[in-house]
């Protein structure tokens, strides 16, 4: 595609104009920094310099008082806005100054030298008590009422024994699932929780006869489990597992009293794992390095959407837990919700390779295997102009 065929009219805020020549500018941001009695200099980088755009525009027409004042007022509206630069595309900015020169001699025409800078996201710190300790404390204090709720629920003492061991085959059904949720995460180190699983496992007897006991084994497992995988890949295998857990479990008939009691065991040992597996999701997410504000809002809310389920069905105590530590959550994701870029939409004006689309978009070459992956892109080399990207939108 030819550079004419590229070639875009000029406009800022949506106001037209013509263009005779444009000049750019950019670099690095140096401080540098001079010593006594030393011939060396030292550069220090303190990142990109905002790309600065000198363009030389015109109106022209017998109308062209009334395209000038437009113009004029476009540039002097506060804030950044769209300009769409004939050779560069699409790009917010804020125009610096600009000025105009008008004679009779030409007559029917204003020329206008306006400067604009690539405008970027006006982020400021801000003072806020940092949710981490009480999402901590949250954290703890659920694991801790989800185990005593379980442990005045759950019960085998003076059944049969049939009673024991459909209990222990479900506590084994668990045991298994906190390490079969973490299988599709390469590499893992799993023999802390094979060994907790193997302690589990081996004292099971002892374990159904002392319910407090049996929740704290039980839980140790699953807080394994999802410390192995790390709290990206935890966060996904806990949610999993908080939602599936006992889903394709058959009902208990209730049709005698030992029945009834065996039923709300297995009720109970499925609350418990999905409980703890939802405190551990929570867990991991306070750790994630959320790389947009989306990725941590939708966090945010599918956790909360698990623990209000959780909430649904809990008694007094448990609830008063979950929901003190969904509160706390929240707090913690949305505040570094704040703090993140967004992700915006960008489209190529024509097919490029990525190494490129990420030079334009952020000065950085290396940043392209970001567009990719979040793109999913089968071929990084042809990025296909006038298709939209999601990018976050900093530069």
């Amino acid at each position: 595609m030819s550079w004419r065929e590229e070639y875009r009219r000029a406009s800022f805020r949506g106001v037209p104009f013509l263009l005779a020549e444009a000049e750019g500018a950019g670099g690095r941001k140096l401080a540098r920094h001079d010593f006594p009695l030393r011939d060396a200099v030292l550069h220090e980088d303190l990142g990109r310099r905002p790309r600065a755009f000198t363009l030389q525009a015109y109106v022209l027409g017998a109308d062209y008082m009334a395209a000038r004042d437009r113009l004029l007022e476009a540039l002097e509206e506060p804030g950044p806005g769209l300009l769409v630069h004939p050779y560069m595309g699409e790009i917010t900015v804020v125009a610096t100054g600009h000025r105009w020169r008008e004679s009779s001699r030409e007559g029917g025409i204003a020329r206008i030298e306006i400067g604009f800078e690539a405008a970027s996201e006006a982020r400021f710190p801000t003072l806020r008590v940092a949710p981490g300790p009480a999402a901590d404390l949250a954290v703890e204090g659920a694991r801790a009422t989800l185990d005593e709720t379980f442990a005045e629920t759950f019960s085998v003492a003076g059944l049969p024994g049939y009673v024991r061991t459909a209990a222990g085959d479900l506590v084994r059904q668990a045991a298994a699932a906190a390490t079969d949720a973490l299988g599709r995460v390469a590499g893992l180190d799993l023999a802390a929780v094979a060994r907790a699983s193997r302690v589990l496992t081996g004292t099971l007897d002892g374990l159904l006869a002392t319910p407090a006991r049996l929740a704290d084994r039980l839980g140790q497992v699953i807080d394994l489990a999802a410390a192995a995988a790390g709290p990206a890949p935890a966060l996904a295998a806990m949610t999993g597992l908080a939602r599936d857990f006992g889903a394709a479990l058959p009902a208990v008939p209730a049709v005698t009293e030992t029945r009834l009691v065996q039923a709300r065991n297995q009720a109970a040992l499925v609350d418990l794992v999905r409980g703890r597996a939802t405190v551990a999701a929570v867990a991991a997410a306070l750790d994630v390095a959320f790389v947009s504000q989306q990725a941590a809002a939708a966090a945010r809310d599918d956790l909360g959407e698990l623990l209000d389920d959780r909430m649904a069905g809990a008694g007094d105590g448990s609830f008063a837990a979950l929901r003190r530590l969904r509160a706390a959550m929240v707090a913690d994701l949305s505040a570094r919700a704040a703090g993140l870029a967004p992700i915006v939409e960008r489209a190529p004006a024509a097919t490029e390779p990525s190494l490129v689309t990420a030079y334009r978009l952020y000065g950085d070459a290396a940043r392209a295997d970001e567009i990719v992956s979040r793109n999913g892109l089968a071929a990084p080399g042809f990025v296909a102009g006038g298709r939209p990207l999601e990018v976050l939108a900093e530069g």
